[in-house]
């Protein structure tokens, strides 16, 4: 009944334990334009719980607790036209349904007493008619940067009716079935409190906030292992009548851990409009925490037909981000390992670059490079060449291994960012556009 409600949550899983100061390198947002959509997905996802076991749990059985097994949605019906998916201000998402119509089944083990203790275990099915609800969901961010759910408001009503089998399983249905309205009206809610919600919440806790990638430098002939990019909470979840916002540290780091306070920061992310479904932020944190991984890779030594030669980050590279799109600013020098006793060549090069939007994926477009060397001497005029051909090419491939495929916007499967613009500002820049829903299977 709730997974129309809980399926937005997964826009939120795409997402190690970090401080309320972090910086947002990404930022999602989610507008009221794109709520049909997402009901259409959540309605889809409702779809498939149809006849799959959820988790076994215990439940209160009048003054004890009895163990609930394999509970089974055997059939759910719903007029999409009377599904409402909405936002409420400062909490997260509302869901109301009219009219639902499910059945379901579980196995259920009930001990009694009589002068010893007796356990039977029965099966119980059940139907749900003219079910209407009205539930009100709200995000939370806890100490860890996981997103937690619990409920805000919740109003259920129904027809209900169960039917158990078993020596004692039976009889006791028999005998609830009297009571079946109460249940349905005044139980339900504390049911999905006790029982639902936990189990949601255990998801997202065992759900991954990082996003793993193996980095193949062809021409190095190099493989990176265990790159990953912390998708975890920065910071609260902001909720308007209007548009969802979700920001996350968005650190791109290897290794066991990484100084989060040595990655310049830029600006904050802030989304100027919610005219389109969907929009992704990302600032200038996020590309230079890529550069500060790729200065921390050390030197690379490149054969070229000159001979080889090793280049070596003085520093970190900078990356930043104006209306024209990206620049990376770059200090190195070049050293000739077969005429090792030639002082190396110092070199500050700025690559000039655009975000290209492919299907539901970012990937770079190279604009231009420029290098100046230090000292313009005759030396260092016949080390140009190959400088300009690191930058030019090698810097290239570089950056190709990890967006040869693009960035891909994290959405669930089946929604689609479609008609994606990019808007450049300084500091970060925002990719908007709209959502299509083209769940498979």
């Amino acid at each position: 009944m709730t997974s129309c409600v809980f399926f937005l949550l997964f826009l939120l899983v795409v997402f190690p334990s970090i401080a309320a100061i972090n910086p947002t390198g990404i930022k999602l947002r989610i507008s009221d334009r794109a709520l049909d959509a997402l009901r259409d997905a959540g309605l889809k996802y409702l779809g498939q719980l149809v006849n799959k076991s959820l988790p076994d749990f215990v439940a209160p059985c009048g003054c004890e607790m009895c163990k609930v097994k394999g509970l089974t949605l055997t059939s759910l019906t719903v007029d999409p036209a009377q599904v409402v998916l909405g936002l409420q201000e400062k909490s997260g998402i509302q869901l109301e349904i009219t009219n639902l119509h499910f059945t379901g089944e579980f196995q259920q083990d009930i001990s009694v007493y009589f002068l010893k203790e007796i356990t039977d275990t029965g099966k119980v099915t059940f139907e749900g008619k003219a079910l209407s609800l009205i539930i009100g969901v709200k995000l939370n961010r806890n100490q860890q940067g996981r997103l937690n759910v619990e409920l805000a408001n919740c109003e259920i009503t129904a027809e209900f009716k169960a039917k158990g089998s078993g020596r004692i399983v039976g009889p006791v249905w028999d005998f609830l079935g009297f009571l079946g309205h109460d249940f349905s009206n005044t139980k339900l809610c504390p049911a999905l409190q006790m029982t639902v919600l936990p189990i949601i919440n255990n998801m997202l806790a065992d759900h991954t906030m990082m996003l793993h990638k193996v980095l193949n430098i062809s021409f190095l002939n190099y493989i990176i292992p265990d790159i990953n990019v912390d998708l975890s909470l920065s910071e609260d979840i902001s909720v308007t009548s209007c548009s969802l916002d979700v920001p996350l540290t968005g650190l791109v780091w290897q290794g066991d851990s990484m100084d989060i306070l040595s990655v310049t920061r830029g600006a904050d992310l802030v989304f100027g409009e919610s005219k389109m479904m969907a929009y992704v932020g990302i600032s200038e944190f996020f590309f230079n925490s890529a550069a500060m991984l790729l200065y921390r890779l050390g030197p690379f030594r490149l054969n070229v037909p000159q001979g080889p030669i090793e280049v070596k980050f003085i520093d970190t590279p900078v990356v930043s981000i104006g209306k024209s799109g990206l620049c990376i600013n770059v200090n190195v020098t070049a050293q000739s390992l077969t005429e090792s006793s030639q002082p190396p060549v110092i070199a500050n090069c700025q690559l000039y670059l655009k975000i290209e939007f492919k299907e539901n994926r970012l990937a770079l477009a190279f604009k231009d490079t420029k290098c100046k060397l230090q000292p313009e001497t005759m030396k260092g005029n016949v080390v140009k060449p190959l400088v300009n051909f690191f930058f030019n090419c090698k810097t290239k491939g570089f950056l190709k291994n990890w967006f040869d495929e693009g960035v891909a916007v994290p959405l669930p499967g089946g929604l689609h960012f479609t008609h994606g613009k990019i808007h450049y500002q300084n500091g970060f820049m925002v990719v908007g556009g709209n959502l299509d829903f083209t769940f498979g299977g």
